[in-house]
């Protein structure tokens, strides 16, 4: 194809029907759409942004501990896990998947530390099925899930991260700017007697468990959402009792026209 391309702007140039530069800058232009068209078929034949796989896990009074997560052979990944814990003045010192340290993203914690999530992420992760590791600071409950994405920017994987907190509250809610071709991710933590959890229409459940149901126990859930302009994301706990939230839109690898 390339070869004819040439002969066809020889042609019309040998016949004086375009100049030189016409010729040199038009072939150019063509493939740079055709490479962007291709970027966007690869995009659509692999299912945009999606979530691809799921997993977690939980542990009671602990410093490390480990789960099995499946990475799949599509373009584009993105590797983001949460980990939510009690006792929120000692933070995660480390994640790994398969060996390899991912980086911190945020961390929110509750009021007076009751209660603290973070996120952490690797770009293009190794596909196939690995641990991660998340390493603590100090034994404590913890619940850790993961979500690996496919179709995901690979230069500019994310959006501006939001988080909150509160207490003597039933509604653990926070609000993020985003867009339409985008997916928000959003993680919970919150102590073990605030129960139970229900999310809003519109947000899809990942994981939803905890250590127990006491005080000194860990809650986590991780749910997403489809990206607007202004999305609120919100969780209901059935008791008021300390939380933190924290939520990043996933931005696609090829923006599509509205």
């Amino acid at each position: 194809f390339s070869a004819a391309t040439a002969d066809a702007g020889e042609s019309r140039l040998y016949g004086g029907i375009h100049f030189a530069d016409d010729n040199t800058v038009g072939q150019t232009v063509g493939a740079l759409i055709g490479a962007q068209a291709w970027s966007k078929a690869q995009f659509l034949f692999n299912g945009g942004l999606i979530v691809e796989s799921s997993s977690s896990a939980v542990c009671n009074k602990t410093k490390s501990f480990s789960w099995p997560h499946t990475v799949a052979n599509r373009t584009h990944r993105l590797l983001l896990v949460g980990v939510s814990y009690v006792e929120g003045k000692e933070p995660v010192s480390r994640v790994t998947y398969g060996g390899t340290a991912l980086k911190r993203l945020g961390v929110q914690v509750a009021p007076k530390d009751d209660a603290a999530v973070e996120l952490w992420y690797a770009v293009a992760p190794a596909v196939g099925t690995a641990e991660i590791v998340v390493s603590l600071n100090k034994d404590a409950d913890v619940v850790g899930g993961a979500l690996s994405f496919t179709g995901v920017d690979q230069t500019t994987p994310f959006g501006s991260l939001r988080s909150s907190s509160g207490d003597k509250t039933y509604s653990a809610c926070v609000t993020v700017t985003s867009a339409a071709n985008e997916v928000i991710a959003n993680v919970l933590a919150a102590k073990g007697d605030a129960r139970s959890v229900s999310v809003r229409p519109g947000q899809t459940t990942y994981w939803d468990t905890g250590t127990g149901t006491g005080g000194g126990d860990a809650l986590g859930t991780g749910t997403t959402a489809i990206g607007q302009p202004s999305t609120t994301l919100c969780q209901s706990l059935e008791n008021d009792k300390p939380w933190a939230t924290i939520a990043v839109p996933v931005k696609p690898a090829v923006m599509l026209a509205p």
